[in-house]
């Protein structure tokens, strides 16, 4: 091309220069005797490929990392591009990869949000199964890490709190016309031991009437979930002291605490209708039968042998209260008082 020519395309308007160009590049490839390709497998292998990478997006969006998912979408828009451009600029072969950028983003998009939609739908199910025998903290950290929590059963190793109103049925009967004054002094009992059990990192099962039941270590983990059980019934008994002293009963009221240690199954237990988090196995059944030992032994905590072997530094003295045939025990135990 002559530098006239040259210069009178430079001179035209940008839509008008790109048609000279595109004439010329085609009259170069007529001169040079090349032939742009395509195939009539074409398009049945680009909806093959944009079928894998749908179905390959499908099982990241599901089992990685947000962050994975997006890198990947990224570097396939990147290669798909790049292939296209390399079959055309090498091989003048047509790949046209519009129909697996469009399946991609599409598929992409809508795997992403229906993940996000049951994570959402998971950890609202956790808040509204927990809240109310968790501390905000805790529930928290499952919802976050849902895999924490394995439901339909486990064993493991815990420790189990059982506390109950010691005199509740004389205590009641001076309620007899009054239900609603016995429900709130209830309630004000109820109200700040569960807080010093949930600060404590335990785990409320149920309560029962006036009894609580709780444990350690399920559904988070708590390493020395023997220690904060009896931490908790230690503070448990200095606040109750402190409430008694205020008068805020209107009557003293006295408590027994049961405490063991030991494996037990946890998880979803009840029918197919209704279900609670709870546990069940002998240990727990000790800890229940070690409360109702305790006004015996006119002492507020009692505690199973095997959950003082789980502490090793403790921070107070264990005093050997007996050894007792309980309820459902062939041998007998020893039990402490702190």
């Amino acid at each position: 091309m002559t530098a006239e020519g040259l210069s009178s395309i430079v001179a035209t308007p940008i839509g008008e220069q790109y048609d000279y160009m595109l004439s010329a590049s085609t009259l170069q490839t007529v001169l040079d005797g090349d032939q742009i390709n395509r195939y009539d497998y074409s398009l049945l292998l680009e909806l093959l490929v944009s079928i894998i990478l749908g179905v390959l997006i499908v099982i990241l969006a599901r089992f990685t990392p947000y962050w994975f998912i997006g890198l990947f979408l990224i570097l396939t828009y990147i290669s798909l591009i790049y292939v296209s451009y390399f079959f055309f600029a090498k091989y003048l072969i047509l790949a046209d990869v519009s129909w697996a950028i469009i399946i991609i983003t599409i598929v992409g998009m809508h795997s992403i949000f229906n993940r996000f939609v049951l994570e959402f739908q998971l950890k609202q199910q956790i808040k509204k199964q927990f809240e109310h025998y968790l501390e905000p903290k805790m529930v928290k950290k499952l919802q976050q890490n849902p895999d924490l929590l394995k439901l339909g059963g486990e064993v493991r190793d815990m420790t189990f709190f059982f506390m109950d109103i010691r005199g509740f049925t004389p205590l009641s009967e001076q309620y007899k016309s009054n239900p609603e004054g016995l429900t709130k002094v209830i309630n004000k009992f109820l109200t700040p031991m569960t807080d010093l059990i949930m600060k404590m990192d335990g785990t409320i099962d149920k309560y029962m009437g006036d009894c609580i039941m709780a444990f350690w270590n399920a559904p988070i983990d708590c390493p020395d979930h023997a220690y904060k059980a009896v931490k908790t019934a230690v503070l448990i008994k200095k606040r109750l002291k402190e409430l008694n002293q205020e008068n805020a009963f209107g009557h003293e009221i006295k408590i027994g605490i049961g405490i063991n240690s030991g494996e037990a199954l946890v998880g979803n237990m009840g029918s197919d209708q209704r279900f609670d988090y709870s546990v069940i196995g002998d240990a727990v059944n000790l800890a229940s039968r070690l409360e109702g030992t305790s006004k015996n032994y006119d002492t507020t905590i009692i505690i199973g042998e095997e959950t003082v072997k789980r502490i090793d530094k403790p921070k107070w003295a264990f005093r050997l209260v007996d050894k007792v045939q309980v309820k459902g025990k062939s041998e007998k135990v020893s039990i402490y008082t702190v």
